[in-house]
């Protein structure tokens, strides 16, 4: 059995790691599209979904520009996705009074249909 050398095991982790945050990444956007498009009112759906996009377009760059300038002055490739990955927990936590508060909205939205 050949075993993989240390460049090919962060290459491989990289890849699937970066694999999985693109999938969370969409999952997380279709979501919240659908949450924003039963809470805004029908004739503004298009100007609010267009800024969403948008947003979340442009965010996407700025995330990997901060990822490159943390991977280059750090040089540890673990630390960052620790990092990262305590962020997001704790962001996770922090906000989840404001998702339940989007579930409830949106209960009582699609009983007024």
């Amino acid at each position: 059995m050949q075993t993989l050398s240390n460049q090919e095991a962060i290459y491989f982790i990289l890849s699937v790691g970066s694999g999985l945050l693109l999938t969370l990444h969409t999952l997380f956007q279709i979501q919240m599209m659908t949450v924003l498009q039963l809470l805004t009112p029908k004739d503004l759906i298009g100007k609010v979904v267009s800024v969403f996009i948008c947003v979340v377009m442009c965010t996407s760059p700025l995330g990997q520009f901060i990822y490159g300038f943390v991977f280059d002055k750090i040089g540890s490739i673990y630390l960052p996705f620790y990092a990262a990955a305590l962020i997001m927990i704790g962001i996770s936590i922090f906000t989840q009074h404001i998702f339940y508060g989007i579930d409830y909205l949106v209960g009582k939205q699609i009983r007024r249909r």
